[in-house]
């Protein structure tokens, strides 16, 4: 039989815990794991955005059409493109309401807010969201070379195959049929 002081040294002495070859599997398969979350992640931060652009251009589209219907023309950019990006086709610094909107006029009155990309200025000739009109016509763009690579996602509601297949950038847009080819 043994004694009280046989069975603490038995315990003592028996060595518990991790080897070193479990301790490296276990940061690996850690390692792989967060990888494979932080890849997810950033899709689903891409999908957010996209989703964001696409609910903002249905809300542009509305706005607009209110706007033609009391006004009986769109707000008008003189034959320019207006962004709220300076290194747009407008180099003056538009805001996000008012006359000095990037759609002239339309926030707050059709719109709180004139939104802007939720990427913000991504750098190149078009920045987020592009808008032109005659009046008659017009066209509010977004800009995505950054984000969704070759072709607007949306399907023709918002398809600009003037933009989609024959340029470098990626627009999905709302517009009127005349502004079609602008």
């Amino acid at each position: 039989m043994c004694s009280k002081n046989d069975w603490r040294l038995a315990f003592i002495n028996n060595k518990s815990g991790f080897t070193l070859i479990e301790l490296i599997v276990v940061i690996g398969i850690i390692g792989v794991l967060a990888t494979l979350g932080i890849g997810s992640y950033s899709n689903i931060q891409k999908s957010a955005r996209d989703s964001k652009r696409y609910s903002d251009l249905r809300e542009l589209k509305v706005a607009l059409l209110q706007y033609f219907a009391e006004n009986g023309k769109y707000p008008t950019t003189a034959g320019r493109w207006f962004t709220v990006c300076t290194t747009g086709a407008d180099p003056t610094a538009r805001t996000t309401s008012g006359s000095g909107g990037w759609i002239p006029d339309l926030a707050p009155e059709y719109i709180d807010i004139l939104p802007t990309d939720p990427s913000g200025c991504v750098g190149g000739a078009y920045d987020g969201y592009i808008y032109q009109s005659n009046g008659v016509d017009y066209k509010v763009s977004a800009d995505w070379t950054a984000e969704i690579g070759a072709n607007c996602q949306l399907g023709d509601i918002f398809a600009d195959p003037n933009r989609t297949s024959s340029s470098a950038f990626t627009f999905c847009s709302v517009y009127t049929p005349g502004a079609a080819n602008w």
